[in-house]
């Protein structure tokens, strides 16, 4: 089976910067779609980090996704979930942990008070 694709995102209508970043993995058959959160701090930063985070962590667990794919039976479609929501923790805690340590992407989904 040949699969097409396409990727394309839009700034929309009441935002000037797009915030949203995806990956085409052809290799890896991969296809992630991280949306920036327009207008929250640094959005495009959390969006961009967490897609190729998410990549890497996949990338990290290949040899099972070939096997899987190959019919190895040794691995189960539980093993191949459990490495996808390895991965959606690995992007998440690399966004976090990059709004920990630089004050100005903190305030991701926050509104600062003024004193």
């Amino acid at each position: 089976m040949e699969l097409s694709f396409w990727a394309a995102t839009d700034v929309g209508k009441k935002r000037e910067i797009n915030e949203d970043n995806f990956l085409v993995d052809k290799k890896l058959s991969l296809f992630v779609v991280a949306d920036g959160m327009g207008g929250h701090a640094s959005g495009e930063v959390a969006s961009h980090l967490a897609v190729h985070e998410f990549r890497a962590a996949v990338e990290a667990g290949k040899e099972v996704i070939e096997r899987f794919a190959k019919g190895d039976t040794s691995v189960r479609p539980q093993d191949i979930l459990a490495l996808l929501e390895h991965a959606i923790h690995a992007a998440g805690s690399a966004v976090y942990t990059k709004g920990q340590t630089e004050p100005e992407k903190r305030a991701w989904g926050r509104r600062r008070r003024r004193c």
